[in-house]
């Protein structure tokens, strides 16, 4: 073993306030939720630094509680996704089941938290991208004048082209998830986020489906390597649209939220290619619907 490694100092607290008196003074610490993140870096354990510093969140039993009520779902960040969804499968919008699903079996699930979806910033997780279609927020807690302060942001409002931008230092708390979700929600998955991230892709789509029209629409498209891609610019093509759609009609959305997405990512072709293709499966659901609510009607 090399002669510089060094064991890091663990911190365990149980409450906020341990957590607050261990930030001030500590400089120099990472976070340790479930450490999948950690583990999964090359040469991050044992460290070579003797100054490194690991804050275990685990132990904090406030971040581990799921609360409900009639509106919103009410998650502690610290909750693993296979607790997640042994308390909420029957609660939880649909396409947050299915996100969480996507990730593979019980073993994989138990070693992830929800919080530690969203803080991740090797790679985006296709949970950040359901999360804001569904206008969730985020409750973030972060040190200032030696005393740990809170504050509930939507976290469409914490990801940009750069992936998500917190303070040094803060950490997600908890998550609220609204429960009245839209009629029509999807989640489309392609490629695996943790073995080929340079080629997956997750799309999240929500809307109201009335007639041969759509509203109130999030669509949100979530690249591991390359960040999240969401907007109102991309919400509105497919609101300004009479369903059903036919081929050239079809060709000519695809077009335009594929143009938009190279503005702001270099998508690999098979990234792109692979959008297509959940945008035609969209369209063709949404023609399908469309169809057999006005057979429907007669």
């Amino acid at each position: 073993m090399h002669a510089s490694l060094r064991s890091p100092t663990v911190h365990t607290p149980q409450t906020f306030s341990e957590l607050q008196s261990i930030l001030t003074r500590s400089e120099k610490f990472t976070y340790f939720a479930y450490g999948s993140e950690i583990m999964r870096q090359k040469d991050s354990y044992p460290a070579k630094d003797s100054a490194m510093e690991i804050i275990s969140l685990s132990s904090i039993e406030e971040m581990k509680r799921f609360q409900r009520n009639d509106k919103i779902a009410e998650i502690g960040a610290m909750l693993s996704l296979e607790e997640l969804l042994s308390v909420g499968r029957s609660i939880l919008p649909k396409i947050l089941v299915d996100t969480i699903k996507s990730f593979g079996g019980s073993v994989i699930l138990r070693g992830i938290s929800i919080g530690g979806c969203l803080a991740s910033k090797k790679l985006v997780s296709y949970i950040s991208g359901t999360l804001i279609a569904l206008d969730a927020q985020a409750e973030i807690k972060f040190l200032k004048r030696k005393r740990l302060h809170s504050k509930w942001y939507p976290i469409r409002a914490l990801f940009d082209k750069d992936g998500l931008k917190v303070q040094e230092g803060a950490i997600i708390s908890r998550i609220r998830v609204p429960l009245e979700t839209m009629l029509w929600q999807r989640f489309y998955k392609k490629g695996d986020f943790l073995t080929e991230s340079s080629k997956a892709l997750a799309l999240s789509f929500i809307a109201n489906h009335e007639a041969d029209t759509l509203n109130s629409i999030h669509i949100v498209m979530t690249y591991p390597d390359k960040g999240i891609i969401f907007g109102r610019d991309y919400d509105n093509i497919f609101s300004s649209v009479r369903l059903p759609l036919d081929q050239e009609e079809t060709k000519s959305l695809i077009d335009s939220i594929l143009s938009l997405c190279e503005q702001s990512r270099n998508l690999s072709s098979l990234q792109r290619e692979r959008t297509k293709g959940i945008l035609n499966d969209i369209i063709y659901e949404l023609n399908i619907e469309t169809l057999n609510q006005s057979l429907g009607e007669k």
